[in-house]
Protein backbone atom coordinates (compact mmCIF):
# COMPACT_ATOMS: atom_id res chain seq x y z
CA UNK A 1 0.00 0.00 0.00
CA UNK A 2 1.27 3.56 -1.05
CA UNK A 3 1.12 6.28 1.43
CA UNK A 4 0.64 9.66 -0.26
CA UNK A 5 2.11 12.75 1.91
CA UNK A 6 -0.21 15.66 1.57
CA UNK A 7 -0.61 19.30 3.46
CA UNK A 8 -4.24 18.50 2.56
CA UNK A 9 -6.18 17.51 5.76
CA UNK A 10 -8.92 15.00 5.14
CA UNK A 11 -12.30 16.63 4.07
CA UNK A 12 -13.76 16.07 7.13
CA UNK A 13 -11.80 17.64 9.44
CA UNK A 14 -12.41 21.02 11.12
CA UNK A 15 -9.31 22.55 8.50
CA UNK A 16 -10.75 21.42 5.62
CA UNK A 17 -14.55 22.41 7.34
CA UNK A 18 -13.40 26.02 7.71
CA UNK A 19 -11.50 26.26 3.94
CA UNK A 20 -14.60 25.17 2.51
CA UNK A 21 -16.34 28.10 4.20
CA UNK A 22 -13.90 31.03 3.57
CA UNK A 23 -13.80 29.54 -0.07
CA UNK A 24 -17.56 29.98 0.02
CA UNK A 25 -17.82 33.05 1.89
CA UNK A 26 -15.14 35.46 0.06
CA UNK A 27 -12.99 33.55 -2.37
CA UNK A 28 -9.72 32.25 -1.67
CA UNK A 29 -8.24 33.34 1.19
CA UNK A 30 -4.96 33.99 -0.67
CA UNK A 31 -6.47 36.42 -2.67
CA UNK A 32 -4.39 39.58 -2.57
CA UNK A 33 -5.83 41.84 -5.93
CA UNK A 34 -6.35 45.06 -3.54
CA UNK A 35 -6.12 49.04 -4.38
CA UNK A 36 -5.21 51.64 -2.40
CA UNK A 37 -8.68 52.75 -1.25
CA UNK A 38 -9.31 49.09 0.00
CA UNK A 39 -6.67 49.24 2.31
CA UNK A 40 -6.46 52.56 3.51
CA UNK A 41 -8.72 53.83 6.45
CA UNK A 42 -7.60 57.45 7.30
CA UNK A 43 -4.72 57.13 8.55
CA UNK A 44 -4.72 53.40 9.42
CA UNK A 45 -3.56 51.27 6.24
CA UNK A 46 -4.92 47.55 6.38
CA UNK A 47 -2.67 45.07 6.49
CA UNK A 48 -3.56 41.71 4.04
CA UNK A 49 -5.04 39.70 6.53
CA UNK A 50 -6.99 42.40 7.60
CA UNK A 51 -8.17 42.99 4.09
CA UNK A 52 -9.10 39.55 3.75
CA UNK A 53 -10.65 39.62 6.70
CA UNK A 54 -13.06 42.31 5.67
CA UNK A 55 -13.68 40.82 2.26
CA UNK A 56 -14.89 37.22 3.99
CA UNK A 57 -17.28 39.26 6.61
CA UNK A 58 -18.61 41.47 4.07
CA UNK A 59 -19.44 37.66 2.28
CA UNK A 60 -20.52 36.82 5.21
CA UNK A 61 -23.05 39.19 5.77
CA UNK A 62 -24.70 39.41 2.67
CA UNK A 63 -25.14 35.81 2.25
CA UNK A 64 -26.49 35.32 6.32
CA UNK A 65 -27.43 38.85 7.33
CA UNK A 66 -24.63 38.99 9.90
CA UNK A 67 -21.26 37.79 11.16
CA UNK A 68 -19.14 36.99 13.64
CA UNK A 69 -15.11 38.33 13.96
CA UNK A 70 -13.37 36.70 16.49
CA UNK A 71 -9.30 36.38 16.10
CA UNK A 72 -6.32 36.59 19.05
CA UNK A 73 -5.60 40.07 20.97
CA UNK A 74 -3.64 42.35 18.08
CA UNK A 75 -4.56 41.01 14.92
CA UNK A 76 -6.89 44.60 13.97
CA UNK A 77 -10.14 43.29 14.53
CA UNK A 78 -11.25 46.96 15.50
CA UNK A 79 -10.19 47.97 12.09
CA UNK A 80 -11.19 45.23 10.28
CA UNK A 81 -14.58 46.32 11.39
CA UNK A 82 -14.41 49.82 10.70
CA UNK A 83 -13.61 48.90 7.43
CA UNK A 84 -16.76 46.71 6.61
CA UNK A 85 -18.66 49.57 9.15
CA UNK A 86 -17.31 52.28 6.50
CA UNK A 87 -19.96 51.04 3.85
CA UNK A 88 -23.39 51.55 6.00
CA UNK A 89 -24.89 54.72 6.59
CA UNK A 90 -25.59 54.16 10.38
CA UNK A 91 -23.00 52.42 12.58
CA UNK A 92 -23.48 51.74 16.04
CA UNK A 93 -20.89 50.00 18.28
CA UNK A 94 -21.51 48.29 21.15
CA UNK A 95 -19.02 47.74 23.84
CA UNK A 96 -17.62 47.25 27.38
CA UNK A 97 -17.16 50.41 29.38
CA UNK A 98 -13.36 50.30 29.66
CA UNK A 99 -12.97 49.50 25.71
CA UNK A 100 -15.70 52.43 24.81
CA UNK A 101 -12.46 55.18 24.48
CA UNK A 102 -10.59 53.00 21.89
CA UNK A 103 -13.00 52.72 19.80
CA UNK A 104 -13.83 56.10 19.66
CA UNK A 105 -10.09 57.14 18.88
CA UNK A 106 -10.18 54.55 16.03
CA UNK A 107 -13.02 55.48 14.79
CA UNK A 108 -11.59 58.70 14.56
CA UNK A 109 -8.28 57.48 13.37
CA UNK A 110 -9.81 55.99 10.21
CA UNK A 111 -12.06 58.35 9.92
CA UNK A 112 -15.29 55.99 10.02
CA UNK A 113 -18.22 57.81 11.71
CA UNK A 114 -19.90 55.48 14.23
CA UNK A 115 -22.08 55.88 17.65
CA UNK A 116 -20.24 54.24 20.60
CA UNK A 117 -22.25 53.10 23.73
CA UNK A 118 -21.11 50.25 26.36
CA UNK A 119 -22.59 47.90 27.69
CA UNK A 120 -23.59 49.12 30.48
CA UNK A 121 -25.17 52.64 28.96
CA UNK A 122 -27.37 50.46 26.79
CA UNK A 123 -28.51 48.11 29.90
CA UNK A 124 -29.09 51.41 31.79
CA UNK A 125 -33.04 51.38 31.55
CA UNK A 126 -34.33 54.45 29.49
CA UNK A 127 -30.55 55.67 28.82
CA UNK A 128 -30.42 56.91 25.40
CA UNK A 129 -26.83 55.72 23.67
CA UNK A 130 -24.11 58.21 23.76
CA UNK A 131 -22.41 58.91 20.62
CA UNK A 132 -19.13 59.89 20.26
Amino acid sequence: MDLAVTDEPPEDSPRAILRHCIERLGGSPASTAVDHADVTLGKVTLLPHQVSGARRLRAAIAACGGALLADEVGLGKTYTALHVARRYSSVLVVAPAALRAMWCAACERSETPADVVSYERLSARGAPPTSR
